[in-house]
């Protein structure tokens, strides 16, 4: 039987502590220098707590040294609790040595907030870029002079699992994208053996006309509504092809199906491969589109114009008759007339039997001419 004696005891405990002692700091606590600090004004209001008051168009501070504990492969990311009445119109971190452009982060302005408020920077980019490690740091508060900012609980440290999972999901969505953008590379530089030659858009149908080669067995007529992306794989919803002797054909559609509106559908040939459908053609839009109204031609009563001219504005209206002006361009922004969601005085424009949802706006809803 093992007899446990005091000695034991104590060289337990002594190995639990070293064991403690030799894992890595995950947070390392940051202090300002005061007597580094320019257009500003820092003040101690208590341990680990400073109030920052910028004095001209360049403020900035610098931490005292950064403890020897710090790593820059685990302790990337500044964090501090801030509380601010003015807010700052930016923030920028530079690493020091060597306190240059290429060696900082850039960051959004410091909102007014009361009371206090996390904030984090990710200096991983600029830490790997510096051969060595920063003995310092230099915190620039925008570009103002007369704001205010109280910082606290400055410190480099590791990252957390909620940070984790949001860089997952950053690169996840940084790869789907790359796969993306190498995807419609491709689908532009390829060479198709068919075409579609030409897409017309009536009140209530879709002539599409277009050209086959080879076999034609295989071939089907595909449509990709307005939000699906050309140079992604199938499945498509498809109609059967047939090529005269020419090897050309024309087919008409119903423009409406499902409660959907086909005026901004792309049309592509596509072969049956086995169970995968490819294109055979590029996507072609609507080359014509019937419109609803059909004004007969203005005749100018002059050559006389004039362009860039606002509507509903200040501008001397009365000029343009003496000036003997017949014709003037109005540009529209068509940003101001569609949104995502609906306001007051909008007409609705339903996809696939769906409504836009309601908001009512935060600002003066936009004039939509019925």
């Amino acid at each position: 039987m093992t007899q446990w004696t005091p000695s034991g005891t104590i060289a337990i405990l002594l190995l639990i502590t070293l064991s403690a002692s030799a894992q890595p700091a995950a947070r390392i606590a940051l202090e300002l220098d005061p007597a580094q600090a320019h257009h500003c004004q820092i003040k101690l209001l208590a341990p680990g707590e400073w109030e920052i008051t910028t004095t001209g168009n360049d403020p900035h501070v610098f931490t005292a040294p950064i403890p020897a504990a710090f790593t820059p492969a685990r302790h990337h990311n500044l964090s501090f609790e801030f509380a601010s009445s003015t807010g700052t119109s930016s923030l920028q971190v530079f690493l020091v040595p060597p306190g240059d452009e290429k060696n900082s982060t850039k960051s959004a302005g410091l909102k007014i907030t009361d009371p206090w408020s996390p904030h984090t920077i990710d200096l991983k980019n600029a830490l790997n870029q510096t051969p060595r490690k920063p003995a310092s740091l230099r915190i620039d508060l925008g570009n103002q002079p007369g704001k205010i900012i109280k910082l606290r609980a400055i410190a480099l440290r590791e990252t957390n699992a909620e940070e984790r999972e949001i860089e997952r999901a950053a690169i996840q969505k940084r790869e789907a994208q790359a796969k993306r953008d190498a995807a419609i590379a491709a689908y532009l530089h390829r060479t198709y053996p068919c075409a579609i030659t030409r897409v017309e858009v009536t009140a209530d149908q879709v002539k599409i006309g277009g050209r086959l080669t080879g076999e034609t067995t295989d071939l089907s007529l595909a449509e990709l509504p307005v939000w699906r992306n050309a140079a992604a794989s199938g499945p498509f919803t498809t109609t059967p092809l047939r090529s005269n002797a020419e090897g050309t054909f024309t087919i008409t559609l119903a423009r409406r199906e499902a409660g959907r509106d086909r005026l901004l559908s792309r049309w592509a040939i596509v072969r049956q491969r086995g169970a995968d459908q490819v294109l055979a053609s590029a996507a072609r839009w609507a080359d014509q589109v019937q419109a609803e109204w059909e004004p007969p031609p203005a005749r100018l009563r002059s050559r006389k114009g004039l362009g860039g001219f606002h509507a509903g504005t200040n501008m001397p209206v009365a000029d343009l008759d003496e000036l003997g002006i017949s014709a003037v361009t109005v540009n529209i922004v068509l940003n101001d007339l569609f949104r995502t969601t609906r306001v007051d005085r909008s007409l609705p424009l339903p996809q696939l039997d769906r409504q836009p949802p309601r908001r009512r706006p935060a600002h003066r809803p936009a004039k939509v001419s019925r």
